[in-house]
């Protein structure tokens, strides 16, 4: 029972989402059918780094999650907070030790070490960075783009305009869609001094949809299909789904997790279809 709760503190989407993200730049990096290695390098990206960044969260944000979120584990009882903690420090532990295993000393360990680090910025309790709304958004950004790099760099992936493009319109994708994950913490925010994009003014959604449509033109620029087609599908699922939750048919907890769902679903399309075109070329 300990083990699951402890394994619950990161999400399971988040977990396929990270995954994916990995696979995306290493789709956008290779010419060949990806190895099962880079599948392998994933799930431990995903499953150990990515993880610690989100039970350390966990742990950090026990007190907020009991308003917020009260079936969450620690909130519910399943883990105790200090059970959490030595969880998370494991987690780190092995966050900088593996990438030395798997890439020596490059370039590659170093973008794998800003996994943890991000981690530790953003849960810290001297100087939590998740609670400015702002350097929340960068450090979350920063990491989901760090990930795609990482499987693009591992990948002898080439820095062209069309790379640079892609990256921007991967950033700007972030931009708009991560603050929609503040609408259903505005409670516990409030209550615990966090800024939230909710409660500090300005139209989120509006913002977040000029922002998808800035996408779309970036990945235009960048000349690649598989950006134009994520992102395109990003800019329609995004726009459903706030007609349906202006039209009371999402409630307001649900929304950013379904966004999620359909980002996921839009990766996994994306990167299973590159994958079958390479594979189809093979033969």
């Amino acid at each position: 029972m300990i083990l699951l709760g402890l394994l619950r503190l990161y999400r399971f989407d988040a977990f396929v989402l990270f995954t994916l993200v990995y696979l995306l730049g290493v789709t956008a990096a290779s010419s060949t059918f990806p190895p099962l290695h880079e599948i392998v390098v994933a799930l431990i990206v995903s499953g150990v780094s990515i993880n610690f960044i989100y039970s350390l969260n966990s742990w950090a944000d026990a007190d907020i999650d009991a308003i917020n979120k009260p079936s969450r584990p620690i909130p519910a009882g399943v883990v105790t907070r200090r059970q959490a903690l030595v969880y998370s420090l494991f987690l780190l532990g092995v966050s900088l030790v593996y990438p030395f295993f798997l890439f020596g000393f490059s370039v590659k360990t170093l973008l794998c070490l800003w996994l943890p680090a991000a981690g530790l910025l953003y849960s810290n309790p001297s100087y939590p960075f998740k609670k400015n709304r702002l350097l929340a958004l960068l450090t979350i950004t920063a990491t989901v783009f760090v990930v795609a790099l990482l499987g693009y760099v591992a990948n002898f992936g080439v820095f062209s305009t069309s790379f640079y493009f892609s990256a921007l319109t991967l950033i700007i994708t972030c931009a708009g869609v991560i603050p929609l994950k503040d609408l259903s913490d505005a409670r516990g925010d409030a209550a615990y001094g966090a800024e939230n994009w909710f409660s500090g003014g300005g139209n989120v959604i509006l913002r977040g949809s000029i922002l998808l449509a800035l996408a779309i033109v970036s990945a235009l620029y960048s000349g690649q299909w598989l950006a134009l087609l994520l992102t395109c599908w990003n800019a329609v699922l995004f726009g459903l789904l706030m007609i349906l939750y202006i039209k009371g048919k999402i409630p307001p907890d649900r929304l950013y997790r379904n966004v999620l769902i359909a980002v996921i679903l839009g990766l996994a399309v994306a990167v299973g279809y590159a994958v079958y075109l390479r594979y189809v070329s093979l033969f």
